[in-house]
């Protein structure tokens, strides 16, 4: 069986020369289904090596387990190369998710 999305996960990159941030907009439905895709926009980003990543989760509507931890692979990724990373915009209900899983202390959030 298919699942179709109700709203359609998308991902778009913007970059900020002036500050060298690039920010991953996300929108939609971020689950396990668009985890590669979102993994993929990741990856260019992080060969970016840019001195701050911002995932921006202020019109995303779903978030699962397999989604956050594709935002904590990404994390990592940016922080092992000693670069900076945040999230933009979380809703209650996603800084709650990340509060049960433990993961609230090490996020930097802004709105």
């Amino acid at each position: 069986m298919t699942r179709r999305s109700s709203q359609q996960f998308g991902v778009t990159t913007e970059t900020s020369s002036a500050s060298s941030t690039v920010t991953l907009v996300l929108r939609g439905e971020f689950d396990s289904s668009v985890v590669p895709t979102f993994d993929a926009a990741a990856l260019n980003v992080a060969a970016l090596r840019p001195e701050r990543v911002t995932v921006d989760l202020g019109t995303v509507t779903i978030l699962d387990s397999a989604a956050i931890g594709a935002v904590m692979r990404l994390r990592k990724a940016v922080l092992s190369a000693d670069n900076k990373f945040s999230l933009l915009a979380p809703h209650p209900f996603q800084q709650r998710l990340f509060a049960i899983t433990g993961l609230g202390h090490v996020i930097e959030a802004t709105e």
